[in-house]
């Protein structure tokens, strides 16, 4: 493992391996998942480049071809444009936002989309690709997702028809998904742990749980295994696969017992999955009916929905579905997701970007250091003013003048504080700069002579 500046920019073993990079700057970053068994055929790589409103990714997929995507962004961080290159043919999407950030039109298209009065999509379209099809969702008063279905009277007749309902108990925690139309009906009861994350399934009609998952000491999203009753006995859990993970904690491979490697994930930037299979070629659905992937967050396999706990994620539109329930307390806009940044950021409970807090021993401190504990993280962080790190690129003082070191000693802890935004902390350094300078000159600023 290496590692630069406090952050994991390689790791290697016989399993799976991956590597992060963020250069000077922090403006771009790249990421991917590596096998050594495969001879380091890329199995899930990315790199993003954030400027001006616009995002680029560049993902390697199993056959190790460039998949560039391009998402423009509003002001506010709704798509403008989205445009993806797969397989030869590029899918191109443009948006348009209402003034509270409800999706407008998709292509110019407005028949997909619909809302009800508290900003909850009652009408989602499938994906990127097929937004004249879409599902019909049903909402209650609380703003919980309580039904999604699709039938041949919604939209287009083409596509596996459902119909799912969602169950819930009073802090918001999902208890109970239950088909009643399409394949794979029936109940399935959730069973959790104080950091709502579930621990047991049970399928109705079974004597005995069907599922269930042991997390690690890392977070809440750091699943070291989960055991499976694939025959639906209701006496024994036969089967034991075990988690491996980037340092976004998404899971990029599951193994056996004996450590051999039974599939492998790739992710677009904003999550859309791939199943693959362990010599990296596509399958269409898991073969173990493994849904803990990106971010570690559960997925529901029938809609492609990540249950984050007080929302669901689409990451086939890159957004929530629902509005932020602690409202711009989580940002401006109440549908973005983690800033447009979900190679960086990490979101907690559908509510905000991951902060700091006993909720979790595992922080995100300046994107840089995923993994680090919550003792580590109230150590003193290291300063070192501007330029003594060897980058150059701010001098201590200016012309032996003006001294910059307490401005970017405060660059450096903002830099450091989780859940911070590093275009927020290079404005505060270029202003308290600026300070520095009034503050030097402010005789001449006063006659007017500078």
């Amino acid at each position: 493992m290496r590692y630069h500046d406090g952050a994991v920019i390689h790791q290697e073993n016989d399993l799976s391996s991956f590597g992060f990079g963020i250069p000077w700057g922090h403006t771009r970053v790249y990421g991917n998942t590596l096998s050594q068994s495969a001879g380091g055929q890329n199995g899930n790589s990315w790199l993003v480049v954030t400027t001006l409103g616009v995002a680029y990714a560049y993902e390697n997929g199993s056959d190790n071809t460039i998949r560039p995507t391009l998402v423009t962004y509003d002001a506010s961080g709704n798509w403008l444009s989205y445009e993806h290159l797969e397989g030869g043919s590029t899918v191109n999407q443009t948006r348009t936002h209402s003034k509270v950030n409800e999706i407008a039109t998709y292509n110019a298209n407005a028949t997909p989309r619909e809302y009800d009065k508290a900003g909850n999509m009652t009408r989602i379209p499938e994906g990127v690709t097929t937004t004249s099809i879409y599902r019909v969702a049903t909402w209650d008063a609380w703003n919980r997702l309580r039904r999604v279905r699709k039938t041949s009277g919604t939209g287009s007749t083409s596509g596996t028809n459902f119909d799912v309902w969602y169950d819930y108990d009073g802090l918001t925690r999902r208890t109970q998904k239950r088909i009643v139309g399409g394949p794979n009906q029936g109940t399935t009861s959730y069973y959790y742990n104080r950091s709502w994350k579930c621990l047991e399934e049970r399928k109705s009609g079974v004597s005995g749980p069907s599922r269930q998952y042991v997390f690690g000491i890392r977070g809440r999203n750091d699943l070291i295994l989960r055991d499976r009753d694939t025959n639906n006995s209701g006496i024994v859990l036969e089967e034991r696969l075990y988690a491996l993970t980037d340092a976004m904690g998404s899971v990029t491979a599951i193994t056996d017992k004996a450590g051999a490697v039974k599939e492998r994930f790739r992710y677009t930037a904003f999550g859309v999955s791939q199943v693959m299979t362990p010599a990296f070629g596509n399958r269409s659905i898991s073969s173990y009916d493994w849904q803990t992937r990106f971010h570690g967050e559960q997925r529901d396999a029938e809609t492609g929905y990540y249950n984050y706990g007080f929302r669901f994620y689409l990451p086939e539109l890159g957004r929530w579905p629902s509005r932020d329930p602690i409202g711009e307390r989580g940002g401006g806009n109440l549908y973005g997701f983690v800033r447009n940044s979900p190679v960086m950021h990490l979101d907690i409970l559908g509510l905000a970007i991951k902060p700091c807090s006993d909720f979790d021993k595992t922080q995100v401190v300046g994107e840089s250091t995923y993994g680090r504990t919550k003792e580590q993280n109230n150590k003193k962080i290291e300063t070192n003013g501007c330029g003594s790190d060897g980058s150059g690129w701010v001098p201590d003082s200016y012309l032996g003048e003006v001294d910059f070191t307490s401005s970017c000693d405060k660059h450096d802890r903002c830099y450091a504080t989780c859940g911070s935004d590093k275009d927020d902390c290079d404005e505060a350094l270029k202003n308290n700069m600026i300070k520095e300078c009034e503050e030097r000159y402010q005789r001449w600023y006063n006659f007017g002579a500078i």
